[in-house]
């Protein structure tokens, strides 16, 4: 798959849960169908009836999806750099991910690790290009 035919394939896969839930709106089933997805957010956020249309959420998903894809790589790469910059932070981050790492890895949260959470949050702060 490459970029091109990626999105196209996305939208050919989605077209039809699409088209299922727009007609259960306008049947007024919707709520007894209710879903906490992207499909509904985007229906939802739809204020003009002429945005209510299978080409308009598909293509408001793909741009999601499409826009996401690059905020971890950016910010990971973004973290990085300051890490080279600032090689003090480097010890500190690192005793405190073993210090939790050492009991069970997945038991945690964010607020399990208040250091690496503020300098990830810098990061993105000093790198505008990830909001």
């Amino acid at each position: 798959m490459n970029l091109t035919s990626g999105p196209r394939q996305f939208r050919a896969f989605l077209r039809p849960y699409i088209h299922k839930r727009l007609k259960e709106l306008e049947s007024l089933e919707r709520e007894s169908t209710l879903r906490d997805d992207c499909i509904d957010w985007i229906i939802e956020l739809s204020a003009k009836v002429n945005q209510r249309h299978e080409t308009y959420v598909l293509n408001s998903i793909v741009g999601l999806m499409l826009a996401s894809f690059f905020q971890m790589p950016m910010l990971i790469t973004f973290a990085l750099h300051s890490l080279c910059k600032h090689p003090e932070y480097i010890k500190p981050l690192r005793e405190e991910v073993e210090k939790m790492t050492e009991k069970d890895v997945y038991a945690h949260d964010k607020e399990s690790f208040p250091r690496l959470d503020s300098f990830l949050k810098e990061t993105a702060r000093l790198n505008p290009l990830l909001t």
